[in-house]
């Protein structure tokens, strides 16, 4: 059995490494690509520093980790920022971290706020791809399945690039 965590990153570097022996993996939700103005006035967290320095304390533990990124119009959705983040990601998490771009939609506290074109979406996968994040090696069957062993792979639909594409494989 493995344990996760999705989280919005919000642990001391102290909480990570008490968590560590019972944590294999975790989704760390980020907003507006860690923008901090976005965090404060949005969000109303004061400082966005302590999900960077949770993250790098996972890395160090050894637990697998996978960064999401909500894209809002208008207020979360800066190119400059994003490339920063994904730059920030490679640096320090390293370039087979998966990254996740998430769709905004209306809801919550935010109905008046429109959603998320899907071309915003497609502007900021190509953003991540040029800093680096980007499917790499390919290696399923049509079916979805691992050519080694045959196991079923949960994953939705087939990769839309390149057909020299190739996804990299997690260990």
């Amino acid at each position: 059995m493995f344990n996760t965590f999705v989280t919005n990153g919000y642990l001391t570097p102290e909480a990570v490494d008490m968590i560590s022996p019972y944590l294999d993996a975790a989704t760390v939700d980020f907003e507006g690509a860690g923008d901090p103005i976005f965090y404060k006035e949005v969000m109303r967290v004061p400082s966005v520093e302590p999900i960077y320095q949770c993250l790098e304390a996972m890395k160090s533990n050894n637990i697998h980790i996978e960064v999401t990124n909500l894209i809002a119009p208008r207020i979360g959705d800066s190119d400059e920022k994003l490339l920063k983040l994904a730059c920030w990601i490679i640096g320090n998490l390293g370039e087979d971290t998966p990254m996740h771009l998430l769709r905004f939609f209306p809801g919550g506290d935010m109905f008046e706020v429109e959603e998320i074109p899907t071309a915003s979406i497609e502007k900021a996968r190509k953003i991540c791809c040029e800093a680096g994040l980007s499917v790499t090696k390919w290696e399923l069957r049509d079916d979805m399945t691992c050519p080694k062993c045959g196991t079923k792979i949960a994953i939705k639909g087939k990769y839309h690039g390149s057909t020299s594409a190739r996804l990299k494989i997690l260990k």
